[in-house]
C-alpha cells in the first residue's frame, strides 16, 4: 500500500513535538481496524496515555497503540555449534565479563559485494563496541573455545547523529541503522562450512526487498525459533531502550511487525525475546525484507533490508 506524500510529510513534521513526550515511544503510519491508513502513536499504556496527545496529525486520524521497543540482545547461552553456518542461530563476541556474555542471532550469511566473501549479518548492538572476535555459538565456557570463532567485525552501522529533541533529558543519538557484519573465516575454523542465503526453519532466500504494510512475514531467532507476523507500521521513528529501560537511541524510518495471534504459528506466544536481535525478516516470496532489532513481546521493530544491504554492502 502506497503512503500519500502529504501523510509522510505530516508524520515527519510531528516528530519534534511528539517524540520528546514522556510515555510516547514512537510514531508511525499503520492501518486501523477497517484497513484504512492512520497515524499511530506508540505509548506505554494506551488506557492511560500522556495528556494532550493530538487526535489528528496533519488532518489524518490518530490511533494510540501499545508499543515499547527494547533491544533484544541476550545472555542466555546456547552451546549448539552449527555446521554449516546458516541464519537463525546464535552468535556473539568472544568475551566473558563477570560470567556474562552478549549474544544475538546470526540473521543470514550473505556476500560482501566488493570481495564476494561470505559475511554474517546481525545487529550492531550485538557485535560492535567490544572485542571484535565473533564466535558461534556465543561463549558458553570461560575462557571461550577458540574452535568456535567464525570471524571478526567488518562493518558497523550504528546511530551516531545527535538527537534533535528540545528537552535536555532526551539527549542521545539517532540514526537509520542498527546493523553490522562479521567475516566468516572458514579456512581457520576446522573445516566448518557456511550456506549463503539459508536460514534455519525457513530455507534459502530468493532475494532482498522492502517490507510493505499488510505483508505476512516470519523470522527465525535463536530464542523463539520460527515466529510469524504481519507488517503493521511503516516510516516509524522509535525510541529504543535496553532491558533496564535506559535510552539507547532513536531509530528513524523503521518498520513495526505484529505477531499473529495463532499458537500454531507462534507457540511461544510472542514475536521475539532477548537474544533474537539480528534476525532477518522474510516475506511470503522468501525475500529478506527487514532486520529485527527490538521487540516488546507482541511486536517486533525492524529496518528495511533493501537499505541495510546497501549500507553494509552485502547481497546474495
Amino acid at each position: 500500500m502506497d503512503i500519500p506524500q502529504e501523510m509522510s510529510q505530516a508524520l515527519s513534521a510531528s516528530l519534534h513535538d511528539l517524540l520528546p513526550v514522556e510515555g510516547v515511544n514512537g510514531v508511525d503510519i499503520g492501518l486501523d481496524a477497517a484497513g484504512e491508513l492512520t497515524m499511530r502513536i506508540l505509548v506505554s499504556d494506551p488506557a492511560n496515555p500522556p495528556a494532550g496527545l493530538p487526535e489528528t496529525i496533519g488532518g489524518f486520524p490518530v490511533l494510540l497503540v501499545l508499543g515499547d521497543p527494547v533491544a533484544e540482545q541476550g545472555c542466555v547461552t546456547d552451546d549448539a555449534k552449527h555446521d554449516p553456518l546458516v541464519g537463525g542461530i546464535q552468535l556473539g563476541p568472544r568475551t566473558v565479563t563477570d560470567g556474562l556474555v552478549t549474544a544475538g542471532t546470526l540473521g543470514c550469511i550473505l556476500r560482501d559485494r566488493a570481495s564476494g566473501d561470505p559475511v554474517a549479518v546481525t545487529n550492531a548492538h550485538v557485535i560492535c563496541g567490544m572485542p571484535d572476535v565473533i564466535q558461534q555459538p556465543a561463549p558458553h565456557t570461560d575462557p571461550p573455545s577458540s574452535s568456535e570463532q567464525i570471524g571478526t567485525v567488518q562493518h558497523c552501522e550504528i546511530p551516531s547523529t545527535p538527537a534533535f529533541f528540545p528537552t535536555p533529558d532526551m539527549a542521545g543519538v539517532s540514526g537509520d541503522f542498527d546493523a553490522a557484519t562479521c567475516s566468516v573465516d572458514l579456512a581457520s575454523n576446522l573445516g566448518r562450512t557456511a550456506n549463503v542465503g539459508e536460514i534455519a526453519d525457513i530455507g534459502t532466500v530468493t532475494g532482498v526487498s522492502s517490507p510493505h504494510l499488510g505483508d505476512r512475514v516470519r523470522k527465525r531467532g535463536y530464542r523463539t525459533c520460527l515466529s510469524h507476523g504481519v507488517v503493521d507500521g511503516t516510516l516509524g521513528s522509535y525510541k529504543v531502550r535496553d532491558e533496564n529501560g535506559k535510552l539507547l537511541w532513536w531509530l528513524l524510518g523503521q518498520t513495526s511487525i505484529a505477531m499473529l495471534p495463532d499458537l500454531s504459528l507462534n507457540p511461544c506466544g510472542v514475536w521475539s525475546r532477548h537474544g533474537d536481535s539480528g534476525s532477518v525478516v522474510v516475506n511470503d516470496a522468501n525475500e529478506i525484507v527487514a532486520l529485527h532489532f527490538a521487540g516488546d513481546g507482541g511486536h517486533g521493530y525492524a529496518t528495511d533490508f533493501a537499505t541495510v544491504a546497501v549500507a553494509l554492502g552485502v547481497g546474495l
